[in-house]
């Protein structure tokens, strides 16, 4: 019995293991070429990718047949129904746009099994372009190697005869002398099949077309958070005849959706500024580095793109010694710098914020020969910030925040908090009049980042009323009018009004209310309506919420019977007045020059009738 159900057992592994092997059926196509890179028996197999399907040959090594040639333009794929194979025999552009990766690529025929590496034909595969237009594979062999030479001489090159002509096995087979809009991949019309080690291939001679998957890219990191991720990028040189480089540079713009660069790969780099010398060899390419992820790439014709988000909040300058070859730089997604070509040192090329929010992306081109860059990002001040802290007298000017570097401060936007809170405007420096010992916040912003800087404002020796005017002036029927203004007020309870009549005994004659906290101008008056006939003296008494108190110097005033004339207002904030009286007057500022206007803010006397009235301007 053991025996019998050990059979059972195997049978049931078999039935499963054949199930298994059956992917690539017309039930089961295979959904990536990397699948069909594991077939070991011949035959047509069927696919479904990027949501097209097809069949086609798989080889007994995993390739899989994307041309077929037997001479002057013919051969047949076994595509699905659902598609028309093309005349040429070749997979639809709309297939090989969407095959997905493929790093190796394999020509068979007569005497022919040649197998390449090279990104570039691959991707001329991808994108439906021709294999070979001659300046690219004339000068950079493209790696075929197998069971032939890869080089050859007295065959056409350029379609004219050149003996000495010496090249990669692509001009032989793949030739730059056919139809240059469609995937010529073999003469298409007037040029004779040939491989030279073979002589001309005949016209019913098959020359297949293979492509096969060998190694998988990882999924695109993305950004690196707090560090840089490198991809690299294979691209086809497309346009080799012109050798135009500019068509290759002005396409990094469009690297995120352009089917012209293939993703193999990425390493990782914890540095903030670039040497890539670091990481790989500047006469090699970014797969070889250390800490790389992802499939070999050839030394030439490849992109690297350096991505990093986060950075210690600041202001930095970014300087560029040496790229290798044509740059374009992003922040933000918005592009910063751009130069097709190299290698000098281009100096500071941006100086603003990064934060952890910052998105840096570097893209490089690599062309021919060396590829290296080096990218220096280094820390510098902020342009802007709070100042320095200081011990101030309360209810005085103070200026607060200072400017760093003038150019770059143009560039931030700033604004200014305080506790105890109190109204600031955003310019920096900016003036204060602290009342009591307060914090002040500086928040700048700049590129999404913010910087924010505090200044401490100790005070002691608060003034509980800064005193701008006091004075006495004669109006009607010999009364007299006490004004006067204060420009801040602290804990100010009331202001005493006492009159003298010889400077020595005071008396009080009045309160007036104060308005206890303000830091805005204020006026205030009242009438002394008593009668007098000789001089007499005012003084204003201001007394805190405490009790504690502070007298001012003492004012005088003779109104004799009909005068009238006062000076209005006083102060005044432009330099205009008015007088009671329509007379002439003389007008004079603190040292006794006259002038005709007033224009400054200060202290100046109107003569009128051989009578000097004082008058404040703030």
């Amino acid at each position: 019995m053991k025996p019998h159900l050990n059979l059972i057992v195997l049978s049931i592994l078999l039935v499963k293991f054949c199930s298994f092997s059956q992917t690539g059926t017309s039930t089961e196509p295979f959904t990536s070429l990397q699948q069909s890179s594991a077939v070991t028996v011949p035959g047509i197999y069927y696919f479904n990718i990027g949501g097209n399907s097809f069949s086609t040959q798989v080889d007994a090594a995993g390739f899989a047949m994307v041309a077929i040639d037997f001479g002057n333009g013919s051969g047949t794929l076994p595509q699905g129904a659902a598609l028309t194979s093309t005349t040429r025999g070749i997979l639809s552009a709309s297939i090989l746009g969407n095959i997905g990766f493929f790093n190796q690529t394999k020509l068979t025929g007569p005497s022919i099994n040649f197998i390449s590496s090279n990104h570039m034909i691959a991707n001329r595969i991808k994108n439906f372009k021709p294999i070979s237009i001659g300046y690219v594979d004339y000068f950079y062999p493209t790696d075929w190697v197998d069971n032939g030479s890869t080089t050859g001489t007295s065959f056409p090159g350029y379609c004219t005869s050149t003996p000495s002509y010496n090249a990669t096995l692509a001009q032989i087979v793949f030739h730059a002398c056919g139809n240059f809009y469609s995937f010529n991949w073999l003469p298409s019309s007037g040029i004779v099949r040939q491989e030279w080690h073979v002589g001309n291939i005949a016209p019913t001679a098959s020359v297949r077309l293979w492509i096969k998957t060998t190694c998988t890219p990882p999924a695109d990191p993305g950004f690196g958070l707090n560090k840089w991720n490198v991809n690299a990028y294979s691209y086809d040189k497309i346009n080799t005849i012109a050798n135009n480089f500019v068509e290759d540079f002005n396409s990094l713009s469009t690297l995120n959706s352009s089917t012209k660069f293939v993703d193999y790969g990425y390493y990782t780099d914890n540095n903030l500024s670039i040497n890539t010398v670091a990481n790989w060899n500047s006469a090699n390419n970014p797969s070889i580095s250390s800490t790389w992820n992802g499939c070999s790439l050839k030394n030439d014709y490849f992109v690297t793109r350096f991505r990093r988000k986060g950075f210690p909040s600041g202001f930095y300058k970014i300087s560029l010694p040496h790229n290798d070859d044509g740059i374009k730089i992003y922040l933000n997604g918005s592009e910063i710098y751009s130069f097709n070509g190299c290698c000098t040192d281009k100096g500071v090329i941006f100086q603003g914020a990064l934060c952890s929010t910052s998105e840096l992306e570097i893209r490089m081109i690599e062309r021919i020969d060396a590829s290296r860059l080096v990218l220096n990002i280094e820390s510098i001040p902020w342009p802007v910030d709070a100042g320095a802290n200081a011990t101030v007298i309360g209810n005085t000017t103070n200026s607060i925040g200072t400017i760093v570097n003038t150019p770059n401060a143009a560039l931030t936007s700033n604004t200014w908090t305080s506790s105890p809170s109190s109204s600031i405007s955003s310019s920096v420096p900016v003036s204060v009049t602290p009342l009591e010992t307060t914090t002040y916040t500086l928040t700048s912003v700049a590129n999404g980042c913010t910087f924010t800087d505090q200044v401490l404002l100790e005070v002691f020796g608060v003034l509980p009323v800064e005193l701008l005017s006091f004075d006495v002036n004669c109006v009607e029927e010999n009364s007299k009018e006490i004004s006067w203004s204060t420009a801040s007020e602290r804990n100010s309870d009331y202001f005493s009004i006492e009159k003298s009549s010889d400077g020595i005994d005071w008396i009080e004659i009045n309160r007036v209310e104060a308005a206890g906290n303000s830091t805005s101008i204020l006026q205030y008056s009242l009438i002394d309506s008593a009668s007098d006939e000789n001089t007499v003296y005012y003084r204003l008494n201001q007394v805190d919420n405490d009790g504690k108190s502070k007298l001012y110097d003492a004012v005088s005033a003779i109104c004799k019977e009909g005068e009238t004339i006062r000076v209005f207002p006083n102060p005044t904030t432009d330099g205009k007045f008015s007088l009671s009286k329509d007379v002439e007057y003389e007008i004079f500022d603190n040292i006794g020059n006259k002038i005709n206007t007033i224009e400054k803010s200060g202290i100046y006397f109107i003569l009128v009738e051989g009578k000097l009235y004082k008058l404040i301007n703030i």
